[in-house]
């Protein structure tokens, strides 16, 4: 219990003497995704985050890093910032009848709106390349309809806070 109290303290002294953003959305191919991103100078973040996707017959799983370069300066309290982002996308698709594995390439252009000064909102549209795609399929004896395609829209909309106002 001793070493979880240490490890919170010092993740929320971390929260709150760097320039540290949490996130928290729905999108697509993330579906449900939430991360953290950190400020390298006036108009870069760089973050990670993870998504899960269900759906009737299985379950994606996702990991990214991406890199977000603001037009302006970051997080100004009043004024929206224009964004372009890209990374790099894990994908994890386990259904009843395969398993897939996928590496993306994203890359989106948005804008970020603020409501106060520590929370906004990020909207993104563009699209995903695949870079890697291994594919195991399972026998279940029933025809399964599979669709690949090596370029997706990719859309997100972001809840994000930080612990101090900038």
């Amino acid at each position: 219990m001793k070493r979880i109290m240490i490890l919170l303290f010092v993740f929320v002294a971390l929260l709150y003497a760097s320039k540290t953003y949490l996130y928290c959305g729905i999108g697509f191919p993330e579906m449900l995704n939430s991360g953290i991103r950190c400020s390298i100078g006036r108009h870069l973040l760089i973050g990670t985050g993870i998504a899960i996707a269900p759906y009737k017959n299985g379950i994606m799983y996702c990991a990214s890093l991406d890199g977000t370069y603001y037009f302006s300066h970051i997080r100004q309290c009043r004024n929206a910032s224009w964004f372009l982002r890209s990374g790099a996308l894990y994908t994890h698709d386990i259904s009843q009848s395969q398993k897939t594995q996928d590496v993306w390439l994203p890359l989106a252009f948005g804008r970020e709106i603020p409501i106060t000064c520590k929370l906004s909102i990020g909207l993104d549209l563009g699209g995903i390349i695949n870079l890697w795609h291994k594919k195991t399929e399972y026998s279940t004896g029933w025809f399964d309809f599979d669709f690949f395609s090596p370029v997706l829209p990719t859309a997100r909309v972001q809840l994000l806070w930080t612990p101090v106002a900038r």
